[in-house]
């Protein structure tokens, strides 16, 4: 084992007591060890978890840009190892799904995959039921931005199961996009493939 319990302790204790010092570039190391950790060590970490919470928590209300999108990648995976409060995972689901930044399209996009497939298993169903109503209310707001549009589309047809007890609210919007995403003259190849 390369990284026993007292390197764990001892990881843990570096980002509580010097986390928030750190430049975004080791931050961002930082938080990729992190989401190693609870990928490979979940069980190790257990203990942690509370303080792990914390400090990647404590990243994403820093608002920094360079970090937040790896922060959001590190909660995901949390959630989907670990028991999580409900509303931070519903404050987490809505804040990746008004994302659209197209820099960190794939760190935004893996998020999603990790955090979807764990919201029926992590939510009770009032909750999971506010997260898929909220899902529908953004679709409103996407028309606006084909980018915006392009990645909430991206995420309802990659989990397209957990939003079928929407399909009639969904489908009116998804026909709508279609022609937008498809038809659209400067759209990005992703849009038409998205479309199709």
């Amino acid at each position: 084992v390369v990284f026993g319990d007292a390197s764990v302790r001892l990881f843990v204790k570096l980002l509580l007591n010097d986390g928030d010092v750190f430049g975004s570039k080791l931050t961002c190391e930082l938080l990729n060890m992190v989401i190693i950790l609870l990928d490979q060590m979940h069980e190790e970490v257990g203990e942690y978890r509370k303080d792990i919470l914390k400090y990647i928590w404590g990243i994403l209300k820093a608002d920094n840009s360079n970090t937040k999108y790896i922060g959001y990648l590190a909660v995901s995976k949390f959630v989907a190892v670990f028991e999580t409060p409900p509303k931070v995972i519903l404050q987490v689901y809505r804040s990746l799904l008004r994302s659209h930044s197209s820099v960190e399209r794939q760190n935004v996009r893996e998020a999603m995959n990790l955090l979807l497939p764990n919201l029926h298993v992590r939510l009770e169903d009032p909750d999971l039921e506010l997260a898929l109503k909220y899902t529908v209310k953004v679709m409103h707001e996407v028309e606006d931005s084909l980018h915006r549009m392009a990645h909430f589309w991206d995420v309802v047809i990659r989990h397209a199961q957990l939003f079928e007890r929407f399909k009639v609210e969904i489908v009116p919007y998804m026909k709508h996009a279609v022609s937008l995403l498809g038809s659209h003259l400067h759209s990005h190849p992703e849009c038409r493939e998205l479309s199709v």
